[in-house]
């Protein structure tokens, strides 16, 4: 049963950009001096851009349920997915070798092989290891993440709606009873923060929306109307006064933002609803938000180790060219290169194999 007409989905393909962004501004932190009154807030705030992971996982949950309502088998689906995802991943990863060959930073950075081919398979989340998890471009963990919950979806997908919205409730409270009950010696930013299974939670959560959705019983009439954008700030604040009040990291991975990450979806699914995010300009940006996400970290490393210390740039100019530079970058790679190669490949591959 599909219900959900071109306007809400561009809305949510717009909230990817806003993901992106919000962990773009969290690397980008690392280039700003430590003191500085002025600088206070927005450090506050960028501090916890990672939980803009939890908003993508979220609404990877949602979207892919969405997608396949229509099931037409599990060789299509698995098929669409590998060739969205691994095809611009072995693009920047080969591209950012051979980057470090040429500046004969190798011999620093590359690993060994067996890193190396954990990382180009996407499987290095697994691996309890930061020379594993965080190998090559360090920010393709996620995808590794990712690849975990469409393989987890075969099975998901078969579940009733009662048993996904139990599964999604069930999870949650016992993740968050493993965090509460965390004992030492266990590592928790893998345990929590890089474990697949740690993350099936915020997936589940954004398949259990969209059955809400899909039976008419998640955007009542009565409730208010709020901007999703007040919801992510809220986030944010929430975070840093509990981190200044000295909360424990682990309870910002996945626990905290999970709640902020649901209502910023119902938002946006309302009619109505921020009619802003629909703006072709603001489209474009979400559709090239997972280039976005795979190039900024290499963008910033070559900004930070090549521009600032060696021409003797300030911060405020390097971020800020950096920032464009990473938005701009992203969205000739999406035109160019991610959306045409994608397309050709499910054309190719798909009516091959499938």
């Amino acid at each position: 049963m599909s219900i959900t007409p071109v306007t809400r989905l561009d809305k949510l393909t717009s909230l990817r950009f806003f993901a992106a962004l919000l962990v773009v501004l969290f690397h980008l932190r690392t280039n700003l001096p430590q003191q500085g009154s002025v600088l206070h807030l927005y450090v506050q705030f960028s501090a916890y851009g990672f939980m803009g992971v939890s908003v993508f996982y979220v609404l990877s949950g949602l979207v892919i349920s969405l997608a396949n309502d229509r099931w037409k088998g599990w060789r299509r689906y698995l098929l669409g997915r590998v060739t969205r995802i691994y095809p611009s991943h072995w693009i920047v990863t080969l591209a950012l070798i051979l980057g470090w060959i040429i500046m004969r930073y190798h011999l620093y950075l590359m690993s060994s092989w067996r890193v190396d081919l954990l990382n180009l398979a996407l499987l290095q989340a697994w691996v309890p290891r930061a020379d594993y998890y965080l190998s090559l471009n360090a920010v393709s963990w996620s995808l590794s993440v990712e690849m975990f919950f469409y393989v987890a979806f075969l099975l998901l997908r078969r579940l009733s709606d009662l048993h996904v919205y139990l599964l999604s409730i069930f999870s949650y409270l016992l993740l968050a009873g493993i965090v509460l009950g965390l004992h030492d010696g266990v590592d928790p930013y893998w345990g929590f923060y890089i474990n697949p299974l740690a993350r099936l939670p915020e997936f589940l959560a954004g398949m259990a929306l969209y059955r809400l959705y899909r039976g008419g019983r998640l955007v009542m009439p009565s409730v208010p109307h709020i901007d999703f954008l007040f919801w992510l700030v809220s986030m944010l604040a929430v975070a840093a006064y509990l981190g200044h009040r000295g909360v424990d990291a682990i309870f910002f991975y996945s626990l905290l933002p999970l709640p902020f990450c649901v209502l910023i979806m119902i938002s946006l699914l309302r009619d109505g609803s921020s009619a802003y995010m629909t703006n072709r300009g603001l489209v474009l940006l979400g559709e090239s938000s997972f280039a976005l996400y795979l190039i900024h970290h290499p963008v910033i490393d070559f900004m930070n180790l090549v521009v600032r210390r060696g021409l003797g740039l300030n911060w405020f100019v390097v971020n800020s060219v950096t920032l464009l530079l990473c938005i701009g970058l992203s969205v000739v790679f999406y035109s160019l290169i991610e959306s045409r190669l994608t397309r050709n490949l499910k054309q190719s591959v798909v009516s091959r194999f499938a």
